[in-house]
């Protein structure tokens, strides 16, 4: 349940660089500790882990379906330098940023061509 409660926080305040495990449990009401231990028991993630991913599944949609440069896309997202969103989107994903947009545009005209 509290597992639940915070990632729907998550989702809501993700664009926020100042977003903190702190923050969200005060939120909720519950300690960090309990965050922590929540997370982990019900989601196999820290809160880090999950607000990253939030973050790059964010990033990964605003790559596909925007024109915004890569700076205002890590700004967007909530990272507070591009380079810290450059670093942990090519770590997730095996790809740079730049790398994954033209993919998917990419895989876009083939499957046009292809219909």
């Amino acid at each position: 349940m509290h597992a639940a409660r915070v990632q729907y926080v998550i989702e809501k305040k993700y664009a926020s660089a100042s977003l903190t495990i702190d923050a969200v449990a005060h939120l909720i009401g519950i300690s960090t500790q309990h965050v922590c231990r929540v997370l982990k028991r019900e989601r196999g993630l820290t809160f880090a882990d999950l607000l990253r991913d939030v973050r790059l599944r964010e990033a990964r949609r605003l790559l596909c379906e925007s024109s915004c440069s890569m700076k205002e896309i890590a700004f967007r997202v909530g990272f507070r330098h591009p380079s810290q969103f450059t670093r942990a989107f090519s770590s997730e994903c095996g790809v740079s940023p730049s790398e994954y947009r033209a993919r998917q545009a990419f895989g876009d005209v083939h499957h046009e061509q292809a219909m």
